[in-house]
């Protein structure tokens, strides 16, 4: 149910439907032998059990949501410094990709319209605060911030960036993609995989 999870609040989120739309979710493997139910009362406890809601994804109150991008912010500002010897004047769009769509921040972030999922599914975090450097440089202070997410909130993210290009939605040129999180990628490489 993780997957299906990760799956709707990412297609919510990209249209914005919000959980007016989907109130829950209801993973099939969750309800066990359907066929061997038979008293109403044990099929609503069943189908209540294997329910997971949505609204707590989007019911932040507005203090927790503040707090949070406050503290996003002062983190920014905090990993905003160049980094030395980082020189290069390549050009492109750098955005801090947030790879735990469940996280409070991510959710605080996405509420206040400052992360966008793009076509790939991957919440991605405009950081106008690293704009003038260029791009080698802006992709060292994000894995920086990076790494102070990790430490600070706990959430794991990583970094998008398209070289000569501005586009969230382009083949990434560099990225640190988290290869080994099955939410993101597919890793079905033998047939016990499948």
């Amino acid at each position: 149910s993780d997957q299906l999870l990760h799956d709707v609040l990412t297609a919510t989120d990209r249209t914005r439907l919000g959980f007016a739309r989907f109130n829950f979710i209801i993973a099939r493997e969750a309800l066990g032998d359907v066929a061997v139910l038979r008293d109403p009362l044990e099929v609503e406890e069943v189908v209540a059990d294997a329910a997971v809601t949505l609204a707590p994804f989007y019911a932040l109150s507005q203090d927790r949501r503040n707090d949070l991008l406050a503290r996003f912010h002062a983190t920014v500002r905090e990993a905003s410094t160049p980094v030395p010897n980082a020189y290069g004047r390549e050009t492109g769009g750098c955005w801090l990709w947030l790879t735990d769509n469940r996280h409070p921040l991510t959710r605080a972030l996405v509420a206040a319209d400052q992360a966008k999922v793009n076509s790939e599914g991957r919440y991605l975090v405009e950081l106008p605060e690293f704009g003038g450097p260029g791009l080698a440089q802006r992709e060292k202070m994000t894995r920086r911030l990076v790494k102070l997410l990790d430490e600070y909130f706990g959430l794991k993210a990583t970094y998008h960036s398209i070289l000569n290009g501005f586009d969230p939605d382009g083949v990434p040129h560099f990225s640190d993609p988290p290869l080994d999180d099955m939410l993101h990628f597919n890793k079905a490489h033998e047939q016990s995989d499948f």
